[in-house]
């Protein structure tokens, strides 16, 4: 091999090895969040309360999240970093920096505050070429334009919006409060006619089937109370179409309304 072969592969595979290097140590965050860091990464802490009452809410879950991007066009070479944080007795919550680097084309930052009974509580940073979150009846959804260190988060008790939901015009609204209320053992008769009018919505799809067997499952949990959905559920049995697991579902909820009320007599 001449001297001059030999120098033009060390040309080459000098640089080569050290862009290998840095590309695997960058990708797999080893350096890469030293190099190209989060944006927005941190470190947060604040207190969750009680909207209504200003008490501070324990065991309330913060997720916060970062969508990055590795193209120029959005969805392209996409990951996502997470970092978790429970909030205390006091409220209290604190999420450390994630040692990960950025999407090398921007992102997508959003900070969301669940507790059970609550509505959840939602901030985001979108990157310019990013779309919005719609807005939202479950959820309350707030854009910043920068987010401060510090954040005291004012969760609101869901019950009454929930009720208010249940007279909705959308049925998708309508059928959610009442299965969300049904999981807070806030049982009323308008839950149970929702419950029951999703039923009576015949629909043959696959993500109906889905739908149906999740409501089954709401009214077998209330038990007793939901007894005026029986005839429903007998005449669904007589279904041709009917799929294996939804009868298997309907079966369960009648013998749970048929203990019940035996149980209550």
């Amino acid at each position: 091999m001449s001297d001059l072969k030999k120098i033009l592969i060390k040309i080459f595979l000098i640089p080569a090895s050290i862009f290998l290097v840095l590309f695997i140590l960058t990708n797999r965050g080893y350096i890469g969040y030293l190099i190209h860091p989060l944006p927005f990464d941190g470190p947060y802490s604040g207190t969750v309360l009680d909207a209504s009452t200003g008490k501070p809410i324990a065991g309330a879950k913060i997720v916060a999240m970062w969508a990055c991007w590795d193209f120029p066009y959005p969805h392209i070479g996409d990951y996502v970093v997470y970092a978790h944080a429970i909030s205390d007795e006091k409220g209290h919550y604190e999420i450390k920096r994630p040692k990960r680097r950025g999407g090398w084309f921007g992102g997508y930052f959003s900070f969301d505050v669940y507790a059970k009974g609550y509505l959840s509580a939602g901030y985001y940073i979108a990157a310019k070429n990013s779309s919005k979150p719609q807005p939202y009846p479950f959820s309350t959804i707030t854009p910043l334009s920068k987010f401060p260190a510090v954040l005291d988060v004012q969760l609101k008790p869901a019950i009454p919006v929930l009720l208010r939901l249940l007279k909705s015009q959308k049925t998708t609204y309508r059928l959610r409060a009442a299965k969300w209320l049904v999981g807070l053992g806030y049982i009323n008769s308008d839950v149970v006619n929702v419950l029951i009018a999703s039923l009576e919505n015949n629909r043959e799809s696959n993500e109906d089937k889905w739908i149906r067997a999740s409501t089954v499952r709401a009214l077998s949990q209330i038990g007793h109370d939901a007894r005026a959905a029986l005839p429903v559920l007998e005449n669904m049995l007589r279904e041709e179409k009917i799929d294996k697991y939804l009868r298997l579902e309907i079966e369960r909820a009648i013998k749970k309304i048929d203990s019940d009320s035996e149980n209550n007599n």
